[in-house]
């Protein structure tokens, strides 16, 4: 069982989601495993996006066309050593929309979306997609 997570860059995301935030310890330990594998930390933002329960679920969009891109699937080209991960974009069908963040070092990177004018820090760029999928009703 999750415990309750303590939430620093997210909390106004999942109020908006209307999500309890619980802790999942298996996505730590995943992030801890590859963070060993390449000598480098996770970005404080996304280890807290990640650390969700839920995660990968949470920011889904129109029938599965769009959300998360799966943990191990992220990990991987982090432990890669990509100065650029791709954070969100098309699952079931090519929606011409992505979003990558920059690991750049910072606490809150950066995440870069083709097509608009200028990166938006990670948990800014969280809380519009949940403010997208709530107004939405997705």
């Amino acid at each position: 069982m999750s415990e309750a997570a303590d939430l620093r860059f997210h909390a106004d995301a999942l109020r908006l989601l209307a999500v309890v935030p619980r802790f999942d310890s298996d996505a730590a330990d995943q992030i801890a495993r590859a963070e060993a594998a390449c000598g480098r930390p996770l970005p404080a933002a996304v280890r807290e996006w990640y650390t969700l329960t839920g995660a990968e679920e949470l920011l889904t969009l129109d029938n599965n066309a769009c959300g998360v891109m799966p943990l191990a699937e992220f990990l991987r080209y982090f432990v890669q050593g990509r100065r650029e991960v791709e954070f969100y974009g098309p699952r079931r069908a090519n929606t011409g929309y992505q979003a990558f963040i920059r690991l750049d070092g910072a606490d809150d990177p950066p995440i870069v979306v083709d097509g608009d004018p200028g990166p938006v820090p990670f948990a800014e760029y969280v809380r519009g997609v949940a403010e997208y999928k709530v107004s939405s009703g997705l």
